[in-house]
């Protein structure tokens, strides 16, 4: 089943769809969150994201990077934590 929202997707399983605690959840444009549950009242917790490219305004981008860092140290201590996505990383010098 594909859930989207906003530029994020998650392409979940048919057979793990009964351990989603809930539906993905939107936290920003670039960020979604599904809460999966594992066994044991233990959750893996998976974030779904899209980094701006290198020409967005640097402010945009640490924006984007403080959203996910907070999301980060908001999930339990426990829960297993999964970042998918695109970073739109560069290795090197732009030339």
């Amino acid at each position: 089943m594909l859930f989207r929202f906003s530029g994020v997707d998650f392409l979940i399983r048919n057979s793990i769809i009964s351990k989603l605690e809930n539906l993905p959840t939107d936290r920003s444009d670039c960020i979604t969150t599904v809460y999966l549950l594992r066994s044991n009242q233990q959750y893996a917790t998976l974030f779904s994201v899209y980094s701006p490219n290198f020409q967005v305004d640097p402010a945009e981008k640490d924006k984007f990077y403080s959203e996910l860092h907070s999301l980060l140290q908001g999930s339990p201590a426990d829960d297993k934590v999964m970042i998918v996505g695109d970073f739109n990383a560069r290795v090197g010098q732009v030339l």
